[in-house]
C-alpha cells in the first residue's frame, strides 16, 4: 500500500474457508488482534467491497487468475509464510494460494499508477 489513507487498499483477515485437510492452522474467527503465525491459512476480505480475494486457474487463458468474489469457496484460502514466528507490521510476508501453490505479488500498474495483484510461479 502506497498511502495509508487509501481505504480501497484495506483488507480484513479471516479464518480459512472449510476444512483445509489438516494443511496448516487457521485463524479463528473473532480473535481480532491475535497474532497470525507462519503457516496459518487465512482469507482476505476487501474492506470496501466486502468481497474475498480469490484465485484459481482460468481455463480460457490457461493461467492463474486473481480477483475478488462475493461468494466463498476453497479458492479463497491463502497460506501465510513469514521468516519470523508471527506476521508483524512492516515485516515480510508471502501469501501462497492453497489450491494452486502460486504466490501473490504486488506489481505497479503503469496505466493508472495504482497497485494491482498478480500471481507468479
Amino acid at each position: 500500500m502506497v498511502n495509508g489513507s487509501d481505504t480501497w487498499s484495506f483488507w480484513t483477515i479471516s479464518g480459512a474457508y472449510g476444512d483445509t485437510g489438516g494443511y496448516g492452522n487457521t485463524c479463528e474467527e473473532g480473535n481480532q488482534g491475535r497474532p497470525i503465525s507462519d503457516g496459518f491459512i487465512v482469507r482476505l476480505r476487501h474492506s470496501k467491497s466486502n468481497n474475498w480475494l480469490h484465485s484459481g486457474w482460468h481455463d480460457g487463458h490457461k493461467q492463474q487468475e486473481v480477483s475478488v468474489y462475493d461468494s466463498e469457496d476453497f479458492g479463497d484460502n491463502w497460506k501465510v509464510e513469514v521468516d519470523t514466528v508471527h506476521w508483524v507490521k512492516g515485516g515480510k510476508v508471502m501469501l501462497k494460494h492453497l489450491n494452486t501453490g502460486k504466490y501473490l505479488v504486488l506489481e505497479e500498474d503503469v496505466f493508472n499508477r495504482r497497485y494491482v495483484l498478480i500471481s507468479f510461479d
